[in-house]
């Protein structure tokens, strides 16, 4: 009896599924992080000084640049000849026109801008400090020749006097004119000025100054003096 009865207990064991079976509810996966993708390289073309470039100058540029490495950057221009690197360069123009400036990275154009490039502005030519007036005959006497200025102009730059044309009109209506080479008085040219008296007029015309950049001497402004 006790044998039957082990006999239907196997058989029921096998009969049935014994499979552990886990009824829990599974959580549901973590969502993967978005893609992260690089930011596009961007740059901005400044002018350090002024927003025209000036002929015969250094005109510093600077290119602010962003989302890439400096090493990797190149920049060109068309219409002046271009020096530097890593985002600090010097613009030279060639003309007065446009000059176009581009920023590269690797072969990517990533900025473009356009300048305006000028002759520097004229200066104001002044014996001494004075550009004309009354002036003692003594100080008159001691001045050594024009020179010309160039005022409120941000740049390092020098424009030279090439000439003019030196006139004494003594107080009896005497007139005397020498031509004189370069800015400092020449023999004559210091000659006529030593003969200054009170009541003497002195004009100094047909001034001829080259700046940086000139191809040619510009005619500037015209000074006179009458002497005390």
């Amino acid at each position: 009896m006790r044998f039957f009865l082990l006999l239907t207990l196997a058989f029921s064991l096998l009969a049935c599924d014994n499979t552990f079976r886990d009824t829990r509810e599974l959580p549901e996966p973590p969502e993967l992080p978005a893609q992260i993708r690089p930011c596009p390289p961007e740059a901005i073309i400044l002018a350090d000084k002024m927003n025209v470039l000036y002929l015969g100058v250094d005109n510093p540029i600077s290119i602010d640049l962003r989302h890439a490495n400096e090493a990797d950057l190149r920049a060109t221009a068309t219409g002046a000849d271009i020096r530097g690197s890593r985002g600090k360069y010097i613009l030279k123009p060639y003309a007065i026109g446009e000059v176009r400036m581009e920023a590269f990275i690797k072969d990517e154009l990533v900025a473009a801008r356009s300048f305006r490039a000028k002759r520097i502005p004229d200066p104001v030519v002044k014996l001494g400090n004075s550009a004309g007036g009354r002036m003692g005959s003594g100080e008159f006497k001691a001045q050594r020749g024009l020179s010309a200025f160039l005022n409120d102009f941000d740049f390092d730059a020098k424009c030279m006097v090439a000439g003019y044309m030196i006139t004494r009109i003594g107080k009896n209506g005497e007139r005397q004119s020498n031509i004189n080479h370069g800015a400092r008085f020449g023999t004559s040219g210091s000659a006529l000025i030593l003969q200054a008296s009170p009541g003497d007029i002195y004009t100094f015309t047909e001034v001829r100054v080259r700046c940086p950049g000139d191809q040619a001497n510009r005619l500037l402004n015209s000074l006179a003096f009458h002497i005390k």
